[in-house]
C-alpha cells in the first residue's frame, strides 16, 4: 500500500468513527485504536483523564451516547506528515447536551500518531468554554464519573 493509500485509509477510518458517534455507537468510535493507544485532552481541566488503551477509551466513552448528540460534523479537514504517521484533524460538530437541551456546537484539533492504521496517541484540543457553556460546571467531573475516570 503507498503512503497516499495509507493516508485515504486513515482518513476514512477517522470519517466512520465521526459517523459512529452520531449513530452513539462508542464502539465505532473506539474500534480507531490501538489495544495500547492513549487519548488524552490538554485543554481539560487537570483532573480530567489521560486515558491508557484501548479498553480506557472504551470505558471513558460509554458515557457519550448520554451526554451529548450530535447531529453532524459539518467541517473536517486532514493534515497528514510526511512520513504518514502523524494526522491532525481539524473538525466541527453540531449537537446538544441531553442534560441541558443547551447546544453543544465545538470545534476540535485532533493530533493522533497512526500505527499499521490505528490511533496509538491521541490528543484531542477542544474548546472547554463551549463544554461548560453548554454542559454546566460539572460537566467535565460528571463525564469522567460516568464513564469511570481512569488515569
Amino acid at each position: 500500500m503507498t503512503l497516499q493509500e495509507k493516508q485515504i485509509a486513515v482518513e476514512e477510518m477517522f470519517r466512520r468513527g465521526l459517523d459512529s458517534l452520531i449513530a452513539k455507537d462508542v464502539s465505532g468510535w473506539v474500534d480507531m485504536w490501538a489495544e495500547d493507544g492513549t487519548m488524552e485532552f490538554p485543554f481539560a481541566p487537570a483532573t480530567h483523564p489521560r486515558l491508557q488503551g484501548k479498553k480506557a477509551v472504551a470505558e471513558y466513552m460509554q458515557a457519550f451516547p448520554t451526554k451529548i448528540e450530535i447531529s453532524a460534523f459539518p467541517y473536517v479537514r486532514f493534515h497528514h506528515s510526511a512520513d504518514g504517521k502523524t494526522l491532525v484533524v481539524e473538525f466541527s460538530c453540531t449537537g446538544r447536551s441531553l442534560e441541558s437541551g443547551k447546544q453543544y456546537n465545538q470545534s476540535y484539533v485532533g493530533v493522533m500518531d497512526i500505527r499499521d492504521g490505528k490511533i496509538s496517541a491521541y490528543k484531542d484540543y477542544f474548546n472547554p468554554l463551549v463544554v461548560l457553556q453548554s454542559m454546566g460546571t460539572d460537566a467535565f467531573e460528571s463525564f469522567v464519573a460516568a464513564g469511570g475516570g481512569h488515569q
